[in-house]
């Protein structure tokens, strides 16, 4: 069990609580002294937690968006960094250094600072978007692949509908770009290694630009809805929606987005 730090246990006490709560409130529930809350409080703040402060208490703006290795504390899966080179970089580093009985995690970012897209492309990769890898280690069939890079397009339409987009106006190509409006707003890329004719680890790495403001060419998420998105919340639906795809049964031509999922437009490649 994840042992909670003190500034962990305040953000909690400040998302639950339906109104203000009192520094005085926090001191005696959390058994520590105003000062220590005081300073708990300008930390979260400095990591850009939108708490609002005032004479009778503190409170969290609900509508803010904030990555922070404290919302995965408990998720052992989750593997957070405040910057990387890139998430599938380190990704393929973990593969090397987890133990084997260490079967699938996530590499997640706030930021990028060398992202890398299809065809050694840069990635751009500015705070506000999603940066993550998910990683499989266990041996398969080479055949595997096109479903598991299938599975991550799939994963980012539903995970985008599931925040109240209209499945009408999203769309993907089987290349793996991500398009909201017919405007690209994210992509996967998948990296593997085989050794006879078996794939021995699968990593999808995935890039969309929900609350950022994306490179000319590309469009943002929430430039297309008029709204900033929680960002905490798509991962976990990201990672749910993965892992469930998984468990599901694969279809006849597991190349053909189509045949399993025939309500999302596909186009070009």
């Amino acid at each position: 069990m994840v042992n909670k730090s003190t500034k962990q246990k305040i953000l909690e006490l400040l998302k639950d609580s339906p109104s203000l709560i009192s520094g005085e409130e926090i001191s005696a529930r959390l058994g520590i002294s105003r000062v220590a809350v005081w300073k708990q409080i300008k930390s979260l703040t400095q990591q850009g937690y939108p708490v609002h402060s005032g004479p009778k208490g503190y409170s969290l703006d609900s509508s803010g968006d904030c990555l922070s290795r404290l919302e995965f504390s408990e998720e052992e899966e989750i593997l957070y960094y405040d910057e990387l080179g890139s998430t599938m970089d380190e990704a393929v580093r973990q593969i090397q250094i987890q133990g084997p009985e260490t079967r699938s995690f996530l590499v997640l970012a706030e930021h990028q600072s060398a992202g890398m897209g299809r065809d050694n492309s840069p990635w751009d990769s500015p705070s506000g978007g999603i940066y993550l890898t998910f990683v499989l280690k266990e041996n398969m069939p080479l055949n595997r692949a096109v479903e598991l890079k299938n599975t991550g397009i799939l994963t980012a339409l539903m995970a985008l509908e599931n925040l109240g987009i209209s499945r009408e106006d999203l769309s993907c190509t089987t290349g793996g770009d991500i398009l909201l409006q017919n405007s690209k707003v994210g992509g996967i890329l998948e990296e593997y290694q085989v050794r006879g004719g078996e794939i021995l680890w699968f990593a999808l790495g995935m890039g969309i630009h929900l609350n950022d403001s994306p490179p000319q060419g590309l469009s943002s998420v929430k430039s297309r809805y008029n709204g900033e998105l929680n960002r905490v919340a798509l991962i976990r639906d990201l990672k749910k929606i993965w892992n469930k795809l998984l468990k599901s049964p694969a279809g006849d031509s597991s190349d053909d987005l189509t045949l399993q999922h025939s309500d999302y437009k596909i186009v070009g490649n």
